[in-house]
């Protein structure tokens, strides 16, 4: 699987060490009015020891929460993988990494996978830019 850039993998820890300070999530919102609020949640565990987390910002339609988007990553103690993006105003949820029911890993749509990646990096990037982090 692709792996997030040098750069994006820093900034993704600090967001994560924000959310373990915070409980285990936190919204990041340094821009109000200007940029939407970064939020990060740890989200439970895969492969018996890495991270899933959160990286998501957050809109409204009709009264409902909207992700635009949502990026989920497995992330281990040395790299963090992108393994699904979700943007609910597109209507678009792509899952490229397939775990079984005891949270172990099953298949990967690679092409996917490396396509969310480009995506995570430039997230991660503008979140960085724009919340000060």
């Amino acid at each position: 699987m692709k792996a997030l850039n040098k750069n994006t993998q820093a900034i993704l820890d600090r967001l994560i060490a924000i959310a373990k300070a915070g409980g285990g999530h936190t919204k990041i919102d340094n821009a109000p009015g200007h940029f939407m609020a970064a939020c990060v949640e740890i989200i439970g565990k895969v492969d018996g020891h890495n991270d899933l987390v959160s990286v998501a910002h957050y809109g409204e339609q009709n009264g409902d929460a909207m992700r635009d988007p949502d990026i989920v990553f497995e992330v281990s103690e040395i790299h963090a993988w992108p393994i699904s993006y979700r943007n609910d105003y597109m209507g678009i949820n792509n899952e490229a990494v397939e775990y079984d029911e005891n949270g172990m890993f099953h298949g990967c749509r690679r092409k996917m996978q490396a396509d969310i990646t480009d995506c995570a990096n430039m997230l991660l990037r503008n979140i960085a830019a724009q919340q000060g982090i």
